[in-house]
C-alpha cells in the first residue's frame, strides 16, 4: 500500500506527518520501518539522538502548523529522527506515552531475561511454569499497550484475558514437558518446549487480551481524509488472524534458533556443557542477535495501516461507500 499523497509533500520528498519514510508496500521497506520503531535506543532518546519526547512532538507540532518554516529550522533527517521517537513511544489511537518495558522498543531488552530464563529451564516444571508466567504477562502487557485503541476494554476484560493467557501457557508448558520427558531424546527435545508453549500461548494471549476488538470491531477509515465510516468486527478479525501469526512467527529465530545453535556449539566444544554459567552467558548472546533480528521480520510480515475492500465489510458499512473501495484500519502490534 502506497503512502497517501501529504498537503504537506515538499520538493517530492515523503511527508514525517503521514507519510512512511520507507515503502510499506514491500517487505523490505516494512522491515527497515519496524527496526526505526524498535530501535532500544529510542528508550532513551534525549541520550542517544539529543531528541527528547517532549522535543520531537514539538518539532512534529511545528511541522504540522507551518511546513516550509520547519523545513528552514530542521533538515529532513532531524523531521524523521522526531517521527521515529514519537512513533516509538507514542499510541498511534490514544495518542498516550506507552510504558517503556511494553513498547515494541522495549520488547527485546526488557524480554530478554525472561527468554533466558525460559531457555535454561530446560526440563524442570516449576521453571518452565514460573518463566512461563513471566513470559506470558509480560506479552499480555504488550499486546494490551499496542492494541487497537478504538475498540473500548474493561478493567475485569484485562484480569479475565490476563487469567487466561497464562494458565493456557503454563498448561500447555507443563504438558509438552511432561510428553518429551517420556522420549529417549528429552533433553534434546526438551530445549524446544519453550517454543512449543510459546507458540500455543501467544495465540491464546492474543485473542484474549484484545478480545474487545473481536465484540466492539475496529475502526475503519479512508485513507486520504482518516475519517472513520464505522467499526468492523471483520476486520478486527482479519488484523487479529495478521498479528497472531507475527507473534508465533516471531519466537522461532529465539526460542528455535538459539537452541539448534547451542547443540552445534555444544558438540563442537563439549566443555561447555560442564560449565553452565558459561553456556547461560552464551545463550543469553545468541538468545538477544535472535530477538534484535526476528522481531522486525515477524512484524514485517504485515502493515501496520492495512487495507481491506469495502465489499468484505459489514453491509452497512459497505454501503457508506462506492463499491470496490479500499479503506484503512490500524492492525496494531
Amino acid at each position: 500500500m502506497a503512502a497517501p499523497q501529504s498537503k504537506n509533500r515538499l520538493d517530492g520528498q515523503p511527508d514525517p506527518l503521514s507519510e512512511e519514510r520507507y515503502d510499506q508496500s514491500t517487505f523490505t521497506g516494512r522491515v527497515r520501518k519496524f527496526s526505526e520503531i524498535m530501535d532500544p535506543r529510542t528508550l532513551l532518546p534525549g541520550l542517544f539522538f539529543s531528541m527528547p519526547i517532549e522535543k520531537a512532538t514539538g518539532i512534529l507540532s511545528e511541522y504540522k502548523s507551518d511546513p516550509r518554516k520547519a523545513i528552514s529550522a530542521y533538515d529532513m533527517e532531524t523531521l524523521w529522527t522526531a517521527k521515529k521517537v514519537y512513533q516509538s513511544q507514542i499510541h498511534p489511537d490514544t495518542g498516550k506515552s506507552i510504558p517503556p518495558p511494553f513498547r515494541m522498543a522495549g520488547f527485546a531488552p526488557f524480554g530478554m531475561p525472561i527468554v533466558v530464563g525460559m531457555l535454561a529451564a530446560g526440563s524442570s516444571p516449576f521453571q518452565n511454569i514460573f518463566w512461563q508466567w513471566m513470559n506470558q504477562t509480560h506479552n499480555a502487557c504488550v499486546n494490551y499497550s499496542n492494541r487497537n485503541a478504538t475498540a473500548k476494554t474493561t478493567e475485569t476484560d484485562m484480569l479475565l484475558s490476563y487469567g487466561a493467557a497464562v494458565s493456557a501457557a503454563m498448561t500447555i508448558s507443563v504438558a509438552a514437558t511432561k510428553t518429551v520427558a517420556r522420549f529417549k531424546g528429552a533433553p534434546v527435545i526438551s530445549r524446544f518446549v519453550p517454543f512449543m508453549a510459546v507458540a500455543a500461548a501467544n495465540i491464546v494471549n492474543i485473542g484474549m487480551m484484545r478480545r474487545a476488538e473481536l465484540v466492539q470491531g475496529i475502526s475503519v477509515y479512508d485513507p486520504e481524509t482518516k475519517e472513520s465510516i464505522g467499526s468492523s468486527i471483520i476486520t478486527a478479525r482479519k488484523a487479529l488472524l495478521e498479528t497472531t501469526i507475527s507473534r508465533v512467527v516471531l519466537p522461532i529465530p529465539i526460542l528455535v534458533g538459539t537452541p539448534i545453535i547451542m547443540l552445534g556449539i555444544e558438540k563442537q566444544i563439549p566443555s561447555i556443557k560442564g560449565s553452565p554459567r558459561v553456556g547461560i552467558a552464551l545463550q543469553a548472546v545468541i538468545a538477544t542477535s535472535m530477538f534484535l533480528f526476528g522481531l522486525p521480520i515477524s512484524l514485517a510480515l504485515f502493515e501496520q495501516e492495512g487495507q481491506i475492500d469495502s465489499s468484505r465489510l459489514e453491509s452497512e458499512l459497505a454501503e457508506k461507500v462506492p463499491p470496490g473501495t479500499l479503506l484503512n484500519y490500524n492492525k496494531g502490534l
